[in-house]
């Protein structure tokens, strides 16, 4: 449950506090983000310019929306989140991206 997550994730340090060159990543049940595992699968991909604590506040939103089973598109699979020295990077891979809910057009 969302509940029982937040008790751990308020543990956490926040994105924009930890070292660069590192990923994050959620996943449902043991899945993993490599595009072998999801050979029909997708990612969208999200870049953020470095603004402070703003993929704090992004990556919060997503893995709220992700535990919480907010997105409409059911094959969401996990998200990833990249912090870069120049850029970070939020990936949203989903099951099946033969879907047309699951594009964008």
């Amino acid at each position: 449950t969302v509940q029982s997550f937040w008790k751990y994730y308020g543990h956490l340090v926040k994105p924009s506090q930890l070292s660069r060159e590192c990923n994050i990543h959620l996943f449902r049940d043991a899945s993993v983000p490599m595009w072998e595992s999801f050979p029909h699968g997708g990612c969208w991909i999200l870049k953020l310019a470095k603004h402070g604590e703003a993929v704090d506040r992004v990556w919060e939103t997503l893995v709220m929306a992700a535990i919480g089973e907010m997105f409409e598109e059911p094959d969401l699979v996990g998200i990833v989140l990249s912090l870069r020295s120049r850029q970070d990077m939020i990936a949203i891979w989903n099951r099946d991206s033969q879907s047309e809910t699951a594009r964008f057009s």
